[in-house]
């Protein structure tokens, strides 16, 4: 290969680090706001930047994962407005940072989480207990889909995050109340079914991620007992429905809530909320997991930064909202699942939620 050739390649992969970001919301009552951290090719981060969604937040924490959420083809970002019931679009990629393009009603009250396929955006509200989808055009405008809006198992389910499986063709929603996860098939149409439920092994499902072949990681929160926390594993099929392949493997911690799994599929990292540290399992084929550290911390954070939202890109790289602090804390994963501890920014609001990388 021509020397000018490697200088050109070299020169890419430069520029495509150097223009990484990280995004999450403050959900501030006053006025919702984006804030975009940008990652330099060292790992380091640059001071924020923010963007109002023209909605409002909740002003504290929303207890739950996926706040805020990458389309698939990552040019566009959308928030959930938990005190204004909407749903907030922005367009990415530019010099200017996040373009507010859009912004439409929930189809219902609080929604806390939301998730894309294509051009289908679903969201799950938690004050109505229910889910709503809505299409995302080319340019970034949301409408309604008719006869999208399907309830929860009960009006008190208190969910905990919405997620399309990978193939875009089921809906999952953890229900921390009642201890089930649900789901819907999903149409060709974009419609989905009348809800469908499991029993969680573990006390509280909180969030989950998806290792290969459509693994179904759980975290089980177990809300108030010391180390009682755990991680479970499902298996789906065609229809989407879970069985269970590993039954709350303890991660020796407390209040396992947030968790991401590498791009790999290879690794799930839990982060324990009131431990303040990150529990790493190996997936294997099966669904079955294996603790990565025997104590179960793979990593730990300062003492009162807390320990939230994950989100990993595809270079092994992870990030953990601490938003005690007010931060955010970078990992590196290495080829065996070890994390070491990277760089750090502090001093965004205290009120943050959700966590992408792009």
């Amino acid at each position: 290969m021509k020397l000018s050739n490697l200088i050109i390649i070299a020169f890419a992969l430069v520029s495509a680090s150097a223009n990484a970001q990280l995004y999450t919301q403050t959900n501030e009552a006053a006025g919702n706001r984006i804030a975009e951290i940008r990652v330099n090719p060292d790992g380091s981060f640059v001071k924020p930047r923010y963007f109002a969604t023209a909605g409002l937040g909740s002003g504290n924490g929303l207890g739950i994962q996926g706040a805020v959420a990458l389309t698939q083809d990552r040019r566009f970002l959308l928030a959930v407005n938990a005190g204004s019931n909407e749903i907030s679009v922005f367009r990415l990629g530019g010099e200017a940072g996040a373009v507010l393009v859009s912004k439409a009603p929930s189809g219902g009250t609080r929604p806390v989480s939301v998730t894309t396929f294509g051009d289908l955006v679903y969201v799950v509200n938690a004050t109505s207990a229910n889910i709503a989808g809505l299409y995302i055009s080319p340019n970034g405008q949301l409408q309604p889909i008719p006869d999208s809006i399907q309830p929860l198992s009960t009006a008190n389910a208190a969910p905990g995050q919405i997620s399309f499986n990978p193939e875009g063709d089921a809906l999952y929603v953890t229900e921390k109340n009642n201890n089930r996860i649900t789901y819907f098939s999903v149409d060709t149409m974009g419609l989905p079914s009348a809800p469908q439920f499991v029993p969680s092994p573990g006390s509280t499902p909180f969030g989950f991620g998806f290792g290969r072949r459509g693994k179904l990681i759980v975290t089980e929160a177990f809300p108030g007992i010391m180390n009682a926390s755990a991680v479970s594993a499902f298996t789906t099929n065609d229809s989407g429905r879970p069985t269970v392949a590993a039954a709350t493997i303890p991660t020796f911690q407390t209040a396992a809530c947030w968790l991401a799994v590498t791009k790999n599929g290879k690794f799930a990292y839990a982060a324990n909320a009131a431990s303040e540290s990150i529990t790493g399992y190996r997936i294997y084929d099966d669904g079955t997991l294996a603790l990565l550290s025997p104590n179960g911390i793979s990593s730990q954070v300062s003492k009162g930064s807390g320990a939230t939202d994950l989100a990993v890109n595809e270079s092994n790289g992870l990030w953990m909202l601490a938003p005690r602090a007010g931060g955010v804390v970078a990992f590196s994963v290495d080829a065996a699942g070890k994390l070491t501890r990277g760089a750090r920014i502090y001093n965004l609001p205290r009120t943050i939620t959700g966590l992408v990388y792009r």
